[in-house]
């Protein structure tokens, strides 16, 4: 019985230690104890990497701070195998996958005495601190537990760099006050940045949120049919290459309900086409078209049926709020088509430009008293310069009076045209303060070419032209 006993002494660790996992073994590890090479294989991963990784230009001139997870594998043949690289700045992903090459083949991980391939998770820490190992967050192996795991996050990843082109485009995020708060968030999070001109670009937030990690949990990557892809995970249309990017997408919005009035039940039904695409780094373009029709609330037919001039324009039945002039639909409901589009044009990293048919917001809160978007898409001119501890919107707007008739013609409405400038200006990390300027002009010449100078303060334009319009907020 005692000789039994000691024989099973014997075999017991041999039979542990044959179905244990061995991590991959460089050659500078190997005669190490097996319970070190964990701890060779991250320091050695992590030392030949940060010793070949560059820091990509643009991501140190535009002072980015963040982290950038790295997902690599090491194969059943003991090659480095770069998976996926979460990060907004497509030169991070081109330095990492360079500075994965240079790495030779090395003893792969072993399971049970055989060759298998184990997945690995590296942050890359921004700004990078040459010789400060705190600045080198600890290389961890993932968490996926099997083969299974691993395709279904690698086609996330693909999907997700396939769906989200847009998230490194100069495109404004659609303004819904729900998903701004998070945006906001990050960005009180961060230093130097600035929140009151909206709606925020893609490729801003995504310095300071991962977006595609946002959206990539929406994704259904089991989605095998044609529908399915198209419904879940993929755009109706897409195309890119190289150079540019499209995507065309149909989508339908149709919402029910009842309020307390004599209206058997409210109804709205939209149909909506959107075009989004890029050209190059530096040119964007979005464009989108409604048709909708609807039964509001009671008080909202009241106010869309009134027969004041004020709400009643002519050749319609009416204003519909936010949306614009609607024509009778039926007997009790309004149809009330919308188009939304613009250009984008960034020429370098201080200066943006937009060019379009839309709404502007600058302000922090719920409501804007400055630049709300309460009111119908509105063709806008804006351009945004941000530098140092400034950053400042200029937006030039030309709108539709729609409750006056065009002096030249009685047909047309007659037009008014706005200049509006805002400064927003980080004394501290803690206290932004703001200058806020508007100049509403009226006419029938257009608009005056004095206006379009982007100097804040336009009172002596005003006088010149012998009007009082203007009106100057601190905030």
């Amino acid at each position: 019985m005692i000789k039994k006993f000691f024989l099973l002494v014997l075999i017991l660790p041999s039979l542990f230690y044959a179905q244990s996992e061995r991590y991959p073994v460089f050659d500078g590890c190997k005669g190490s104890e097996i319970t070190s090479i964990e701890n060779c294989f991250y320091e050695t991963t992590k030392k030949h990497f940060f010793a070949e990784f560059k820091t990509p230009a643009i991501v140190e001139n535009e002072q980015y701070k963040g982290t950038a997870n790295v997902l690599f594998i090491v194969t059943k043949e003991g090659d480095f195998e770069v998976i996926y690289v979460n990060t907004p700045y497509q030169e991070i992903k081109k330095e990492v996958l360079r500075a994965f090459k240079v790495f030779t083949r090395i003893t792969p991980a072993k399971y049970n005495n055989r060759s298998v391939e184990m997945q690995f998770e590296l942050p890359i820490q921004f700004p990078i601190v040459k010789n400060n190992k705190e600045t080198k967050a600890p290389i961890k192996k993932s968490f996926l537990t099997s083969k299974e795991d691993l395709s279904i996050t690698v086609e996330k990843s693909r999907l997700a760099d396939s769906v989200f082109l847009e998230h490194n485009s100069l495109l404004n995020i659609p303004f819904t006050h729900q998903n701004y708060v998070d945006y906001e968030f990050a960005l009180h999070k961060a230093s130097g940045t600035h929140t009151a001109s909206k709606p925020y670009v893609y490729n801003e937030i995504n310095k300071y949120l991962d977006l595609s990690k946002e959206k990539t949990k929406f994704l259904k990557p089991n989605k095998e049919s044609w529908l399915g892809r198209k419904l879940w995970n993929e755009h109706l249309l897409q195309v890119k290459k190289k150079d540019f990017w499209l995507t065309l997408d149909f989508l339908v919005d149709v919402q029910l309900g009842k309020d307390n009035s004599d209206v058997s039940y409210t109804y709205n039904n939209s149909r909506i086409l959107t075009v989004n695409g890029g050209l190059g780094d530096k040119f964007s373009y979005s464009a989108t078209v409604y048709e909708s029709q609807a039964r509001f609330a009671d008080y909202v037919n009241s106010f869309i049926s009134s027969r004041s001039l004020l709400t009643r324009p002519k050749n319609s039945d009416g204003l519909v709020p936010g949306r614009g002039k609607a024509k009778a639909f039926k007997d009790d409901a309004f149809d009330y088509p919308v188009a939304e589009g613009y250009l984008a044009f960034q020429p370098n990293k201080f200066m943006q430009f937009q060019f379009g048919n839309g709404r502007n917001f600058i302000g922090d809160g719920y409501r804007s008293f400055i630049l709300s978007d309460v009111s119908a898409p509105t063709t806008y001119l804006k351009m945004k310069v941000d530098f140092w501890k400034l950053q400042y919107t200029n937006v030039w707007m030309w709108n539709t009076e729609p409750s006056i008739s065009s002096a030249s013609n009685p047909n047309e409405h007659a037009r008014k045209y706005i200049a509006a400038h805002y400064l927003s200006l980080n004394l501290t990390e803690k206290l932004n303060i703001g200058f806020f300027e508007t100049a509403i002009s009226t006419g029938e010449n257009g608009f005056d070419a004095a206006f379009f100078n982007p100097v804040i303060f336009y009172r002596s334009v005003e006088f010149n032209r012998g009007e009082d319009s203007v009106m100057l907020l601190l905030v």
